[in-house]
């Protein structure tokens, strides 16, 4: 199993109505892989962790690069793990505001690395 941890940019701002859809192909798709994760979104900045074997997690993030929505993609980690953190979850979810966001995760996002 591994564990893959990466950035990106949206090419537009999302509505609540566009991040319950994409949310809703991802908890179908991950349940059907057997994937697991975690998507934090922060303006139209995503983290995402995705958990599984490798072949599935490989092919999950190659659909996700051929996305027009998506820009900027950094993988922060990707290496082999021994068990899940987000076991419970086919996709985790936390749209990110201002007020709620600790000072560094917000100069992290706000750092323009993925623009």
């Amino acid at each position: 199993m591994i564990h893959l941890i990466y950035l990106s940019y949206s090419t537009t701002k999302l509505s609540t109505d566009d991040l319950d859809s994409i949310l809703e192909t991802s908890r179908s798709n991950n349940q059907e892989n057997n994937i697991t994760g975690l998507l934090v979104y922060y303006e139209r900045d995503f983290l995402q962790i995705l958990e599984g074997e490798d072949e599935v997690v490989m092919a999950t993030f190659n659909r996700i690069l051929a996305d027009p929505r998506h820009r900027g993609i950094i993988i922060l980690d990707q290496s082999p793990i021994e068990h899940r953190d987000f076991e419970q979850w086919s996709m985790g979810f936390k749209r990110m505001i201002k007020t709620d966001a600790p000072v560094g995760f917000v100069d992290f996002f706000s750092s323009s690395l993925s623009r």
